[in-house]
């Protein structure tokens, strides 16, 4: 019993450094009306993250939601996407961008459905 217990604990400590490991970043940019972005999935070794669609949020400076953008991965590890801005130039001002991304994980006999934040840099 000792050693099934010795065995869980070290596969969820490994299960979970891959986790950190791994990591989802998004690039924004702004041309114009329209912002642009590429997400890209990067993952250790060993470890699947499939993912399967991703949001990224938009908030101003008193932290309320002005836009949010939602789109799935179509089965690749990289998406690039554009769409139409709808903020104005008060809701530009102190932007905060945040993003999460429903991913399915697949490692050893593990297999779960995980969001994930996203690292977003930009606009």
């Amino acid at each position: 019993m000792a050693l099934n217990y010795a065995i869980g604990v070290f596969v969820y400590r490994s299960y979970v450094t891959l986790l950190k490991e791994s990591s989802i970043t998004c690039t924004l940019t702004k041309v114009g009306d329209n912002i642009s972005g590429s997400i890209v999935v990067q993952t250790r070794r060993g470890l699947k993250l499939i993912p399967i669609d991703f949001q990224i949020y938009f908030y101003n400076q008193e932290g309320k939601l002005v836009q949010s953008y939602a789109d799935s991965f179509k089965g690749s590890q990289h998406v690039e996407f554009t769409f139409k801005s709808t903020m104005d130039a008060q809701d530009v001002k102190g932007l905060t961008v945040t993003g999460v991304s429903n991913v399915r994980v697949k490692w050893l006999w593990i297999s779960d459905l995980l969001p994930l934040s996203i690292e977003v840099r930009g606009p």
